[in-house]
């Protein structure tokens, strides 16, 4: 999931350009090692980073959101009466799949359940930063 292709595509070949500089790197020199120099995620995971951050305050740290979130994503124990995973649902218009609210759920729905288990925020931003540094591909 990422954001529309003009502006995160820009930033990225951007955010590569200035990594290849500071690291007086070549052209031919894959991405994948100028962000492990630093030990950092490209722009598209660092997007995807967020947007599950958001999740996983949603469910396990509201008390961290403010209030207008309170109500920002369904949970399937809406609309299911027995218990289910820590899944979220959302609106499948195409409007809609473009919403953080869907791309949370999907992102979240994807990850494995123990990245989906109550955790402090700072564990937790330290096991997603190191499942989209090995997981995903950019």
């Amino acid at each position: 999931m990422t954001m529309p292709v003009s502006h995160l595509d820009k930033l990225s070949k951007l955010n590569n350009k200035l990594l290849r500089i500071f690291q007086r790197r070549d052209l031919c020199t894959r991405t994948e090692e100028l962000y492990k120099t630093y030990n950092t995620l490209p722009v598209t995971k660092l997007y995807v980073m967020q947007i599950l951050v958001l999740v996983h305050k949603f469910y396990y740290h509201q008390e961290t959101l403010p209030e207008i979130f309170a109500n920002y994503f369904a949970s399937n124990n809406i609309i299911h009466s027995y218990k289910t995973r820590n899944h979220f649902f959302s609106v499948a218009s195409s409007y809609g799949r473009r919403a953080v609210q869907f791309k949370g759920g999907i992102l979240w729905n994807n990850l494995p359940a123990a990245l989906q288990s109550p955790m402090s925020l700072g564990t937790f931003k330290i096991k997603i930063k190191q499942y989209l540094l090995t997981s995903l591909s950019s």
